[in-house]
């Protein structure tokens, strides 16, 4: 998705535009929303597993960290705007 929307209406205007385009809308029940969710986040905690208190401030792999907190919000924002 390359384009920059500036506020929540036009963001998920882009993400059904993007899913439509792809036909994925025949997978995007609550229920698999949900999965999806859960799975985003739990790649975002792997990030942390062992880091330490002090390591988590600053982890190593902190792009891979901005690009999972954006899929978990990306799957949030999409699963409150289905529901």
């Amino acid at each position: 998705m390359s384009e920059r929307p500036t506020d929540i209406a036009q963001f998920v205007a882009s993400m059904e535009k993007f899913y439509k385009d792809r036909d994925w809308g025949q997978f995007h029940s609550p229920k698999n929303l949900v999965m999806d969710l859960s799975s985003e986040v739990g790649e975002l905690c792997d990030l942390f597993r062992w880091l330490s208190e002090e390591e988590s401030h600053n982890p190593p792999d902190s792009e891979d960290v901005v690009d999972e907190i954006g899929d978990v919000f990306m799957a949030t924002v999409y699963l409150a705007h289905r529901l």
